[in-house]
């Protein structure tokens, strides 16, 4: 039996479906810059360190994905499909329920920059928020999800399209070693933000 396949929403839908509503006003990024506890940063903390060896997909790996394949394709089978209509009608009600987008980028020094966004808006933006925040705006970059390690390398791609909807832990990569990351004046008043306590520092613009 044939399944038939789904084209994700463009960007233009996502668009038409925002006009008028609260997930087309401008939102405030409310900036946050904070480090995890222990037991929360132990198992990324170098996770940039790591080579890319590390997040390719084994036999063993291919070999589960192919068993959860077949598990999904029989669900499906048995199952009417669903159309194309109710997938973006789900779609667009989660963009409803979730109008904003919280956002956490993990850099190697384990600090981690938080900031909200629309659903609707790009990976552009999010490495606009980022490049804004570092100690040096010229630093090439990459950013990348995991797993597997996923480089996010369509400026243009929404959040929704880049699976960062509606929130995410985005890991910071560079192949230029630093020392600081983030604007030293942003590392100077970071706090340690304990998991049962998640009062962090909030960073205010006039800091430079």
């Amino acid at each position: 039996m044939a399944l038939a396949s789904v084209t994700p929403p463009s960007a233009s839908q996502m668009m038409a479906w925002s006009q008028g509503q609260e997930l087309m006003e401008p939102i405030e990024r409310k900036p946050l810059v904070y480090l995890p506890d222990s037991a929360i940063s132990s198992h990324s903390k170098d996770l940039d360190n790591l080579p890319d060896e590390f997040f390719e997909v084994t036999v063993d790996d291919i070999r589960k994905r192919f068993a959860m394949l077949k598990s999904e394709r029989k669900l499906l089978e048995e199952a009417p499909l669903m159309t194309k209509a109710s997938r973006e009608a789900q779609i667009k009600e989660k963009m409803e329920r979730y109008p904003r987008v919280v956002l956490r980028v993990q850099f190697p020094d384990r600090h981690i920059l938080q900031g909200f966004f629309r659903p609707v808006e790009t990976v552009g933006a999010l490495r606009a928020f980022v490049r804004s925040h570092l100690e040096d705006p010229q630093l090439s970059f990459y950013l990348f999800i995991t797993p597997p390690k996923t480089i996010l390398n369509d400026p243009s791609a929404t959040l929704i399209q880049a699976d960062l909807f509606p929130g995410a832990l985005v890991h910071f990569g560079s192949d230029a070693k630093t020392g600081v990351y983030l604007k030293r004046g942003l590392i100077e008043a970071v706090c340690l933000c304990p998991a049962s306590k998640r009062v962090c520092f909030e960073v205010h613009t006039s800091v430079t």
